[in-house]
């Protein structure tokens, strides 16, 4: 509640995308309990992303599109889970290892993990496979 109240007081204020970021966090991590919290958590994600530069800070922005892939996937909402990690990796593979900290990797490698597994499940390892070969040349796998 005290995070809704920040946001609504200061919404232009400079930390609000990262309150949207926390905010989307409890409500993911609370969501077992009420799963319509898994679509209000995918607001606060989106609002924290919408708000940042991915150019500027590549790291938040793998980081809240990753937690938007768990919240699809939450939801078992694969297709867009699937979507979700590929435009993440895709967008990452455009960029290379130097543009993101040991902390922007860490969500890269588990968003590559997440998809990795949702594919082979699916028996989709080829478009998968196509996705590591360029994360790979561009030194994130």
């Amino acid at each position: 509640e005290l995070l809704t109240r920040l946001i609504r007081h200061s919404p232009e204020a400079p930390w609000v995308g990262e309150a949207h970021g926390r905010l989307g966090d409890c409500l993911r991590i609370t969501a077992t309990n009420d799963p319509a919290r898994y679509e209000l958590a995918y607001a606060h994600y989106r609002a924290a992303l919408d708000r940042l530069d991915p150019e500027q800070d590549p790291d938040a922005a793998a980081m809240y599109a990753y937690q938007i892939g768990r919240v699809y996937e939450k939801q078992e909402r694969l297709d867009l889970a699937v979507k979700q990690y590929y435009t993440l990796l895709y967008t990452a593979a455009a960029r290379t290892a130097e543009a993101y900290t040991a902390e922007g990797r860490r969500w890269l490698d588990k968003a590559r993990t997440r998809l990795e597994s949702i594919e082979t499940a699916r028996g989709r390892r080829a478009e998968y496979g196509r996705l590591h070969a360029r994360l790979a040349s561009a030194g994130l796998a």
